[in-house]
């Protein structure tokens, strides 16, 4: 969704968008990371959490739909995971040597980092 800026706000936030009816906050997942997107802005995607009292968006360069792994393939730590993603990655699941990191919204939402928006 099309996003109005917001006045005094961290640079990783990217505005506010009317999502039927409500205020949805915007920011860059990458950003946030301390990254930059590697899509253009009209390829992004914004991925809608809802939880624990917090209503965000963030935006991602892509969405890869959803994606079914054995159990027996789930592993508790992410080796070789990049270290920014750590907090949010509870483990990862192995599917034809890929490693798929497991991301915990919930860690996100409970980030003080991340709830500070305030420039």
């Amino acid at each position: 969704p099309s996003t109005t800026r917001l006045p005094q706000v961290r640079p990783w936030v990217k505005g506010v968008a009317n999502l039927h009816g409500r205020l949805l906050p915007v920011g860059s997942f990458a950003e946030f990371l301390g990254s930059q997107s590697k899509s253009p802005p009209q390829q992004q995607r914004v991925v809608v959490l809802d939880d624990f009292g917090v209503f965000v968006g963030l935006s991602v360069d892509k969405v890869l739909g959803m994606k079914h792994f054995r159990v027996d393939a789930y592993r508790e730590s992410a080796e070789g995971s990049p270290e920014v993603l750590a907090p949010y990655i509870e483990g990862c699941f192995e599917n034809e040597g890929e490693n798929w990191l497991l991301f915990q919204p919930s860690r996100l939402l409970k980030d003080s980092n991340f709830l500070d928006v305030a420039a």
